[in-house]
């Protein structure tokens, strides 16, 4: 299963359901709709903010505690011109024969 951040974003809703789909667990709607509005960025958010205090954090659960913009196209402000043509060059080689492929602005 291929899905990119960008397709999730766009229908977080369908993203969800091809998982639960791929991964064979048959849930229902409710099921699929609660894990979408938990999901979000700011929901993450949220749950570290309102559990530091009772002693649960990233380490105690084994995951990472870092919560980035959770918007499309973010990392372009991390790149200079030359780090992001490169990249595309290295992207379109790596996904070339796969059926996938990026969509640049």
């Amino acid at each position: 299963m291929f899905l990119k951040f960008e397709d999730m974003k766009t229908n977080t809703h369908a993203a969800v359901t091809k998982i639960a789909n791929f991964t064979n667990n048959s849930t229902s709607e409710d099921a699929i709709r609660r894990t979408v509005a938990n999901s979000s960025v700011e929901k993450t958010r949220e749950f570290w903010d309102s559990n530091q205090n009772r002693g649960i954090t990233a380490k105690t659960l084994s995951v990472g505690s870092h919560v980035r913009k959770g918007i499309v196209g973010d990392w372009k402000t991390l790149f200079t011109v030359a780090q992001s043509q490169s990249y595309d060059v290295l992207i379109e080689n790596d996904l070339r024969g796969s059926g996938l492929e990026m969509k640049h602005e």
